[in-house]
């Protein structure tokens, strides 16, 4: 019995030593299956075909959890108290040096892979009183043997693909959830992994000059391709006066039949707002350019994504830039028998505007329709004096306005 049960033991570690690949097929890694607790590290056994070290230290030792409280070196799982959200990060230490963490993906068919788009999102859990930009640096590594160390051959940097932190500030904790502190990367690398070798990606978070923040990444998806649709060599969002400006090239281009632009407020749930037609197929620099007229106030995520001839699609990127576009403001007029919402809007949308008590109860409602300028909504209710809330909630604004009924 012994020996069956060490016989299992060793055909699971083999099964599980690397994630298989398939052309189309989308690898997704969320991190909640870390738990909520502090434990051992093992390499592709707390995440399968996931490995992780750290320079100066023989083993990574426990992956520890943390909010972005802790200040100690040591590779983490990140996310807010008691909760399943969970995300593989590091804060970086003397003690510890250049810690590393890496996915190991081998192609099992007998079709030659080209290209992998990955995509991810970076989230940054702590701060330090002024520290400057930190990074996690993003290489891959190809093999036709096993790769199962972090620290030694040859590496190759993308940088599209490196998560720089977007929060300065005084010390302490951030909550890596909140869009302000997270950012999504995606990135199409062209590489060529034949039949029966294996790519390792990775993170390097390397050990900054004083105290280093915490970073991690969360949310990752890699799918592979043998084909080479489009070789993208930028793409660029840039705001301009009262539009947002996006500029991209192409190095190469297969049966491109169009490529659609999408739009988000969250990064997550994404709109299209126009298309440009592609080039078919073509080896020669290609440069593209479209505006957005309308962009939202505040950050305006935008994804590039490709479709084939064939009618097959691939996302290509997300870039975000933040527009020239004031937020609307809501302010109140009122008379004996009429209460007015005044609503100053820096775009043209529908939006619902809703009047509530002190004790939370609605009063009234309307969906409007927002002009681009001067806004005036009339409720005739017979109001007490007391205190009141209008609340306008639309694509881009939530505003709650207080207002005191005499």
């Amino acid at each position: 019995m012994k020996k069956f049960l060490l016989f299992l033991l060793g055909l699971s570690n083999s099964v599980f030593a690397q994630i298989s690949i398939i052309e189309n097929n989308t690898y997704n890694q969320d991190f909640n299956g870390l738990g909520t607790t502090t434990v051992a590290w093992s390499d592709n056994v707390n995440l399968n075909g996931w490995y992780a070290a750290a320079a100066s230290l023989s083993s990574i030792g426990d992956i520890n959890i943390s909010t972005g409280s802790s200040t100690a070196g040591s590779l983490y799982n990140l996310g807010l108290s008691g909760e399943a959200d969970r995300s593989l990060g590091s804060l970086v230490s003397g003690t510890t040096g250049t810690i590393y963490y890496g996915l190991r993906l081998k192609n099992n068919t007998s079709t030659e892979l080209k290209s992998l788009t990955i995509s991810y999102t970076g989230e940054q859990w702590r701060r330090v009183t002024g520290g400057t930009e930190q990074k996690l640096q993003f290489s891959y590594q190809v093999s036709s043997n096993a790769i199962t160390n972090l620290t030694t051959g040859s590496w190759i940097a993308s940088n599209s693909l490196d998560f720089t932190s977007p929060t300065l500030g005084t010390t302490g904790l951030l909550n890596g959830n909140d869009a302000s502190n997270r950012a999504i990367i995606t990135a199409t690398i062209n590489v060529t992994i034949p039949a029966g070798s294996e790519i390792m990606l990775r993170w390097m978070d390397i050990d900054d000059s004083g105290n280093d923040f915490a970073l991690g990444i969360d949310d990752l998806s890699v799918t592979p391709f043998s084909t080479l649709p489009i070789q993208l060599s930028s793409f660029n969002a840039q705001a301009i006066d009262k539009t947002i400006l996006l500029n991209w090239e192409t190095l190469s281009e297969t049966e491109n039949a169009s490529f659609e632009i999408e739009r988000s407020v969250d990064g997550i749930s994404f709109t299209k707002i126009g298309s440009k037609e592609g080039s078919g197929t073509t080896t020669a620099l290609t440069k593209y350019r479209f505006v957005d007229e309308n962009p939202l106030p505040g950050t305006n995520y935008y994804r590039l994504k490709q479709i084939d001839i064939d009618g097959k699609s691939e996302i290509l990127a997300v870039k975000s830039a933040i527009s020239n576009i004031s937020f609307a403001t809501l302010s109140v007029l009122q008379n004996s028998n009429t209460v007015t919402a005044q609503i100053l809007s820096p775009v043209k949308e529908k939006a619902k505007l809703s009047l509530f008590d002190i004790g939370g109860k609605v009063l009234a409602q309307q969906d409007i329709l927002l002009e681009n300028g001067l806004n005036r909504f009339d409720f005739s209710q017979n109001l007490v004096s007391g205190v009141y809330f209008f609340k306008l909630t639309s694509a881009s604004n939530q505003i709650n306005t207080k207002f005191i009924k005499l």
